[in-house]
């Protein structure tokens, strides 16, 4: 049976694409505030877009390490499976999609184009992007206290300082007794999956294979400890990337400002927005550098050219990545609509 043009798929759709928009028409607004578009258009004009050509080079590194740290999530012969070609290429299509649609539903994408590739269950693939979202909060709270002595007497500045240590604590705790207490959870968390539909009954035991699988990064130290190594390489590949794009525009602001826009914006982009996050992007790299007593449009001009220079390029790359994984765009949407739990049995090498 064909679905209706109007089932709760759509309207879901639909209802998350308004909030989207009108998150991003909020921030945007709030990005643009008081900022004189005279102003705004001589900053854009002025910049030395020289600078583009190094910060779109430490871009590149980052990406590259966040692909080893997605490899370095898989173990045994799932690594096998995930070769840093597979690794770079599923996560330029999240990235690609993230760019795209609302709701970070590139994340559903880099799941299915790994099932794809290398027929690794996307319900493992998922809880290890869960793993990853994990991580790379933690890593974003360590370089914010790090640098802590480094940034500006600021209200914001106190308020994500103390956000980050309850961050790093929870996590922590949370990692510890997960890892001591999972072979005591396996037989609750079973009884408890076989009353949910489509991931319990006859496919719990699969569930819970690749939601142990997907976990690896939390609940072993081995795995762990990489993962957050490439993690926190990656997160200063980007630091780097914004600090060069930075110097487009003013040599007076410090590095460390450049990280502070990096954690401040990713830590926003978690509000629903549309894609791309537009608009919240731009409020909060205001924000970030009105610490810094940066003027609205300077730094308004900074957050429009920042947040092309990590859009853009995804963009192409995803165009290039689909053709290279013999997927397309289309075919590759659908599948993502559709992804709740993988209904077939998975074995190392088995692709499907």
């Amino acid at each position: 049976m064909t679905a209706s043009p109007t089932g709760p798929g759509v309207r879901r759709g639909l209802l998350q694409g308004g909030i989207g928009l009108a998150v991003s028409l909020l921030f945007g607004w709030l990005a643009l505030r008081a900022v004189p578009l005279d102003d705004l258009g001589a900053a854009l004009v002025e910049a030395d877009y020289r600078w583009l050509v190094p910060a779109g080079l430490a871009l590149a590194v980052s990406l590259w390490l966040r692909a080893m740290r997605w490899r370095a999530l898989f173990v045994g012969d799932d690594r096998r499976l995930v070769t840093p070609a597979v690794a770079f290429w599923t996560v330029v299509v999240g990235l690609c999609f993230n760019s795209l649609l609302p709701a970070r539903a590139g994340e559903l994408a880099r799941a299915v184009a790994l099932n794809h590739e290398t027929g690794i269950p996307r319900t493992q693939a998922l809880v290890g992007i869960v793993v990853e979202r994990v991580l790379d909060v933690a890593a974003l709270a360590v370089l914010l206290l790090a640098a802590l002595v480094l940034l500006p007497p600021d209200e914001l500045v106190d308020d994500l300082a103390a956000a980050a240590a309850a961050i790093l604590a929870v996590t922590l705790t949370a990692a510890v007794l997960a890892a001591r207490l999972r072979s005591r959870l396996r037989t609750p968390a079973a009884r408890l999956l076989r009353r949910v539909p489509v991931v319990g009954g006859a496919r719990t035991e699969r569930t819970l294979q690749s939601v142990a699988r997907g976990s690896h990064g939390v609940l072993r130290p081995s795995v762990a400890g990489p993962a957050l190594a490439w993690t926190m390489a990656s997160w200063i590949g980007l630091a780097v990337s914004n600090w060069c794009c930075m110097q487009a525009f003013s040599r007076d602001w410090p590095w460390h400002a450049a990280l502070f826009v990096l954690i401040v914006t990713n830590l926003a982009m978690v509000v629903p927005a549309t894609a791309g996050s537009i608009g919240v992007f731009e409020a909060a790299t205001r924000l970030a550098l009105a610490a810094y007593g940066v003027g609205a449009s300077a730094a308004l001009s900074y957050a429009i050219v920042l947040h092309a220079l990590n859009l853009v390029p995804y963009i192409l790359l995803g165009a290039i990545a689909l053709g290279r994984l013999g997927l397309r765009a289309r075919d590759l949407r659908a599948s993502v609509d559709e992804v709740v739990a993988d209904d077939v049995d998975y074995a190392p090498g088995t692709v499907r």
